[in-house]
């Protein structure tokens, strides 16, 4: 599998267009070349192959999904056990809530960004927390304003504090942790604040 044609330098696109078809030659069983869609046809003449292209996610999808991460990452599934025949319709309500907010907040209607399946990952992420909050609450529908902008600095805080805790092995509960976060996402936040 060779992940990111679309990445190769323009230098050595050729060498490994090259490579792909010697390998083609092989005794390869499967070669999988994956490539945002602007170099799909130049991959299908040279490697004289149709290729597959990827659907994103349909609101549908991206329901389930979320309702799925949320439930095994949060430990839900141990929760509904315990609680008798309670299923995972509050985090389903929370995930459709969710995209329709998103998607409205960057105008959105057709789904092109918000149906990325990364996205949908970002988001499920970056709300984990929140979702366990309402979950654990009697409200039947959650309160809150979505924007990608907010959407992407509650992602880098969540990747900044897995970061701390496993990489560094720091506890976020000592001062000098919690000074050093909110010094470093400061800054972050200025960066993503300056980005076009």
């Amino acid at each position: 599998m060779l992940d990111g044609f679309d990445k190769i330098s323009p230098f050595y696109k050729e060498t490994v267009i090259d490579l792909l078809q010697t390998l083609r030659q092989m005794a390869v069983e499967e070669l999988w070349v994956t490539t945002r869609p602007l170099l799909r046809e130049e991959l299908e003449d040279k490697l004289q192959h149709l290729s597959y292209t990827l659907e994103p996610f349909s609101e549908e999808n991206q329901v389930e999904f979320l309702t799925k991460f949320w439930s095994l990452k949060g430990g839900f599934t141990e929760m509904n056990n315990k609680k008798k025949g309670t299923s995972n319709k509050k985090l389903g309500i929370y995930g459709k809530i969710s995209i329709n907010k998103l998607s409205i907040s960057i105008s959105d209607k057709d789904r092109e960004s918000t149906g990325i399946p990364l996205q949908t990952r970002m988001l499920a992420e970056a709300f984990d927390e929140e979702v366990k909050i309402f979950y654990l609450s009697t409200e039947s529908i959650p309160e809150f304003k979505l924007e990608l902008l907010e959407l992407y600095g509650l992602f880098i805080e969540r990747k900044y504090d897995i970061y701390q805790e496993e990489k560094l092995q720091v506890s976020v509960n000592k001062a000098v942790a919690i000074e050093q976060r909110e010094h470093d996402l400061k800054i972050m936040k200025r960066i993503i604040s300056c980005w076009p």
